[in-house]
C-alpha cells in the first residue's frame, strides 16, 4: 500500500468489510479516525506465519512449546529495545491487555477499594474499576502551553491512602502522548513501594515512540509490586490476533495472578501466538516504515494546527499514533465533526471530564486519507 497517496475512497474499497470494526461503525461517506486500529495492513512476516500456521495443521491448540517461544520472544523484544529485564518464567499469556487488567483489579483489590488513574485516560481505565465495583481515583495530569504533565505530588497523597490499592497506569499514556521519562518512573515507583501500591502498567505503546525514549517499568531498580500488560496488536496492527502477554516482579505476585482458573481466563490461539512471534521477531523493517509514516502525518497535523485555530495538540506529544484534539468553543466537538465534517473521532468525554472539550483523532491512516479529513474540517467547523 502506497501511505502517503492511497485516497479515501480507495482504503474504503479495501478496507469497509465483513471484518472491520472500525470502517463499519458510521455511514459510507465518514472517515473513521476513532479505534486505534491502523489502515496500514500488515507486514508479510505476520501474514505468513498465519497461513503457515493455518495450512499446516497449526488451528488446534497451543503446545507448550509454542508459548515457550512466545515467551521468549516477547523477553527477547524487550531486552533488545527497552533494556527490559523480564523473566520468562513470569510471564502470563492472556487474550488482550484489558483483559489483563481486570484480572489483576479483581485480584489484587476488594470491591470498594481505589484505583488511581491518571486522567485524561484510554476509557477502559475509567469502566473496567466501575464494573468491578471498585473507585476510579482521578490523578488528574496537570495541562501548561507544553501540554501535559504527571502531578508526582497528587499522585503521592493518592498513593498514601490505604483505600487506594493499585496504580493503573498507561505508559505511554493515551491519548495524550505523554512519555514518563525514567527519572519520574522511577518517582513513582518508589513511592508505590512505600504504599504498598501495585503497580499495573499498560505499556502497549512502547514502540511508537517519537523523538523520545520509552523506559519500561520492568527496566528500572524498584522494590514495587508490578504487572507488565503489553501486546504486539498496537506496533504491528494485529488487534484481532488476540494475544497479550503480562509480565510480573515476583512469583509471588505471578501466582496470586495465576490463580484465576484457566478455563475463566481463558487463552491466546494459536493464530494470535504465532502472530505475535513474527511481529517480535521479524516486522521490525515494517514498523520502523511505518513509525516514518506516522511521523510524517504527524508533521502534517501539527502544521495545520500552526496555520488554523480550530483546534490546538499537546505540544509535548511523543508517543501514539493518537491525536489528542483540544477545542475552544465546543465542548463536544466530536458531534460537530461528525455531523458537519463528516469525520468519526472518538468523543473526549470517554476519557473522563477532563475530555471535555476535546476529541481524539487516530493518525495511523494515509496521508491523502488525513488530508482530506482536515480539509472537511476547515471547511464545515
Amino acid at each position: 500500500m502506497d501511505f502517503v497517496n492511497t485516497t479515501f475512497d480507495e482504503l474504503r474499497g479495501l478496507l469497509r468489510n465483513r471484518y472491520s470494526t472500525k470502517w463499519n461503525r458510521y455511514d459510507s461517506e465518514v472517515i473513521p479516525m476513532w479505534v486505534a486500529d491502523m489502515d496500514l495492513g500488515v507486514d508479510e512476516s505476520i501474514v505468513s506465519a498465519i497461513d503457515d500456521a493455518s495450512r499446516n495443521f497449526g488451528l488446534g491448540y497451543p503446545s507448550q512449546s509454542l508459548m515457550d517461544e512466545l515467551n521468549s520472544s516477547f523477553s527477547r523484544l524487550y531486552a533488545r529495545k527497552f533494556n527490559g529485564k523480564i523473566d520468562q518464567t513470569l510471564t502470563v499469556a492472556t487474550t488482550d491487555v484489558v483483559q489483563t487488567i481486570y484480572i489483576a483489579i479483581s485480584t489484587f483489590s476488594e470491591e470498594g477499594d481505589g484505583v488511581i488513574v491518571q486522567t485524561p485516560i484510554y476509557p477502559p481505565f475509567l469502566s473496567t474499576p466501575k464494573i468491578l465495583k471498585r473507585n476510579a481515583v482521578e490523578n488528574r495530569l496537570k495541562v501548561d502551553d507544553d501540554g501535559y504533565h504527571f502531578d508526582i505530588d497528587d499522585f503521592y497523597a493518592k498513593a498514601s491512602d490505604p483505600k487506594n490499592k493499585i496504580a493503573l497506569l498507561c505508559s505511554p499514556h493515551n491519548p495524550t502522548g505523554m512519555v514518563m521519562s525514567r527519572e519520574l518512573l522511577l518517582e513513582v515507583s518508589k513511592i508505590c513501594a512505600e504504599t504498598d501500591t501495585l503497580m499495573i502498567v499498560d505499556e502497549i505503546h512502547g514502540q511508537i515512540i517519537f523523538g523520545d525514549t520509552f523506559t519500561s517499568i520492568s527496566a528500572i531498580d524498584t522494590d514495587a509490586d508490578y504487572i507488565v500488560c503489553t501486546s504486539a496488536t498496537k506496533a504491528y496492527n494485529i488487534a484481532g490476533t488476540r494475544c497479550a502477554v503480562a509480565a510480573f516482579s515476583s512469583k509471588g505476585v505471578m501466582d496470586k495472578f495465576d490463580a484465576i482458573p484457566f478455563h475463566l481466563r481463558g487463552m491466546p490461539s494459536n493464530i494470535g501466538v504465532v502472530a505475535a512471534i513474527a511481529a517480535w521477531d521479524h516486522a521490525d523493517p515494517w514498523l520502523s516504515r511505518v513509525l516514518d509514516h506516522l511521523n510524517h502525518n504527524r508533521s502534517v497535523l501539527r502544521s495545520f494546527t500552526e496555520r488554523s485555530e480550530l483546534f490546538t495538540i499537546p505540544k509535548n506529544s511523543r508517543a501514539t499514533y493518537l491525536a489528542w484534539l483540544r477545542f475552544v468553543d465546543d465542548s463536544q466537538p466530536w458531534k460537530v465533526l461528525l455531523d458537519k465534517a463528516k469525520v468519526g473521532c472518538s468523543p473526549g468525554i470517554d476519557f473522563g471530564e477532563s475530555g471535555n472539550y476535546h476529541a481524539r483523532m487516530n493518525l495511523a491512516t494515509t496521508t491523502a486519507t488525513l488530508e482530506e479529513a482536515l480539509n472537511r474540517i476547515e471547511k464545515y467547523l
